[in-house]
Protein backbone atom coordinates (compact mmCIF):
# COMPACT_ATOMS: atom_id res chain seq x y z
CA UNK A 1 0.00 0.00 0.00
CA UNK A 2 1.12 3.37 -0.43
CA UNK A 3 2.16 6.18 1.78
CA UNK A 4 -0.63 8.64 2.72
CA UNK A 5 0.73 11.86 1.08
CA UNK A 6 1.99 14.63 3.01
CA UNK A 7 0.22 17.02 0.61
CA UNK A 8 -3.48 17.15 0.33
CA UNK A 9 -4.80 15.31 -2.92
CA UNK A 10 -7.55 17.05 -4.87
CA UNK A 11 -10.32 15.27 -6.50
CA UNK A 12 -12.41 16.17 -9.82
CA UNK A 13 -15.65 17.90 -8.29
CA UNK A 14 -17.95 17.87 -11.74
CA UNK A 15 -16.72 15.00 -13.49
CA UNK A 16 -16.00 11.25 -12.93
CA UNK A 17 -12.52 10.41 -12.43
CA UNK A 18 -11.92 8.23 -14.80
CA UNK A 19 -13.10 10.76 -17.11
CA UNK A 20 -11.13 13.69 -15.19
CA UNK A 21 -7.69 10.99 -15.29
CA UNK A 22 -7.85 10.08 -19.47
CA UNK A 23 -8.30 13.72 -19.86
CA UNK A 24 -5.40 14.31 -17.32
CA UNK A 25 -3.20 12.20 -19.23
CA UNK A 26 -3.82 13.27 -22.27
CA UNK A 27 -5.04 10.63 -24.07
CA UNK A 28 -8.48 11.90 -24.89
CA UNK A 29 -10.08 15.11 -24.56
CA UNK A 30 -13.24 15.85 -23.37
CA UNK A 31 -15.06 16.23 -26.81
CA UNK A 32 -13.72 13.09 -28.24
CA UNK A 33 -14.87 11.48 -24.88
CA UNK A 34 -18.38 12.92 -25.46
CA UNK A 35 -18.32 12.23 -29.07
CA UNK A 36 -16.38 9.65 -30.54
CA UNK A 37 -15.36 7.34 -27.95
CA UNK A 38 -17.83 4.33 -26.34
CA UNK A 39 -17.48 3.52 -22.78
CA UNK A 40 -15.65 0.26 -23.69
CA UNK A 41 -13.00 2.66 -25.49
CA UNK A 42 -12.85 4.84 -22.16
CA UNK A 43 -12.09 1.53 -19.88
CA UNK A 44 -9.69 0.54 -22.08
CA UNK A 45 -7.20 3.96 -21.98
CA UNK A 46 -8.22 3.65 -17.97
CA UNK A 47 -6.08 -0.12 -18.41
CA UNK A 48 -3.32 2.00 -20.48
CA UNK A 49 -3.23 4.20 -18.16
CA UNK A 50 -3.27 2.14 -14.76
CA UNK A 51 -1.06 -0.79 -16.22
CA UNK A 52 1.45 2.68 -17.37
CA UNK A 53 1.35 3.80 -13.68
CA UNK A 54 1.53 0.73 -12.29
CA UNK A 55 4.53 -0.30 -14.01
CA UNK A 56 6.21 2.97 -13.31
CA UNK A 57 5.95 2.25 -9.48
CA UNK A 58 7.87 -1.04 -9.79
CA UNK A 59 10.27 0.57 -12.02
CA UNK A 60 11.14 3.31 -9.04
CA UNK A 61 10.77 1.06 -6.47
CA UNK A 62 13.00 -1.51 -8.11
CA UNK A 63 15.42 1.74 -8.19
CA UNK A 64 15.46 2.81 -4.79
CA UNK A 65 15.81 -0.82 -3.54
CA UNK A 66 18.56 -1.39 -5.71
Amino acid sequence: MLPKPKYEVRNYHNIEPVIGLIISKKLATFKELEEYYSLEDAVDLFEIIEIDCYNEYKQAESLKNG
